[in-house]
């Protein structure tokens, strides 16, 4: 899964071109976290937007003020086929920013957080889907994020991790077009382990990714 990511890198550096940016502002966050608003690129018809998600999927039908669901993540493989994201992943699909995640490894009784982040310190767009929610008269644009299988260095960490999409296939995945050839970014990530600070959101500060020995390319 993934539920805690950073985004350090404003947007004039990463990897795609913004027509529209309907942030507030922006300032580097270090530990992104469910049910807090974030980055999220979509394409309207206006061109490509970025615009504040709740992290949460709340299917355009549920109209009630507090959901029963709202997941952070889906599934891949299985997304286009269940009935909450099936819409979504036809209609309203989306990139999330991201400098790099986290993850927490099992390790007996306890879990070691691992920090995972691009090798060449660019940025990752993470593939996802959003949904508009209408509730108690207000409207909440909210987002999961997709999952796949773990590859390389993160078998070892986790059984599961974000999916990355190319940033030459940026426009043909928010257009909605089949994802025919080797659209899922496979480059190189470098993990290391880091302190627990991080298991609380309300830790949010450049410390949090310093690693605690020196960094890994594997766990």
């Amino acid at each position: 899964m993934c539920g805690r990511f950073t985004l350090t890198h404003p947007p004039e550096q990463w990897p795609v071109s913004i027509d529209h940016n309907l942030l507030p502002g922006f300032t580097p966050r270090y530990n992104i976290a469910p049910s807090q608003h974030i980055a999220v690129l979509v394409n309207s018809g206006e061109g490509t937007q970025v615009r504040p998600m709740q992290w949460g999927f709340v299917p355009h039908w549920v109209h009630d003020d507090k959901p029963k669901m709202a997941p952070i993540n889906a599934r891949i493989e299985t997304a286009a086929e269940k009935p909450m994201f099936r819409k979504a992943m036809a209609e309203h699909r989306c990139l999330v920013p991201a400098s790099g995640f986290y993850e927490w490894q099992a390790t007996g009784s306890n879990k070691q957080p691992w920090y995972i982040h691009p090798a060449d310190e660019g940025v990752l767009l993470f593939g996802g889907v959003y949904s508009r929610w209408q509730h108690g008269g207000q409207v909440t644009d909210t987002v999961a994020l997709l999952t796949t299988a773990a590859r390389d260095n993160m078998t070892a960490i986790h059984d599961r991790m974000p999916v990355r999409v190319k940033p030459t296939h940026a426009n043909a995945w928010l257009a909605g077009a089949p994802n025919e050839g080797d659209w899922q970014d496979a480059s190189p990530m470098l993990t290391h382990r880091i302190g627990t600070r991080v298991n609380s959101p309300r830790n949010d500060d450049p410390s949090l990714i310093t690693p605690p020995e020196p960094r890994h390319q594997t766990p």
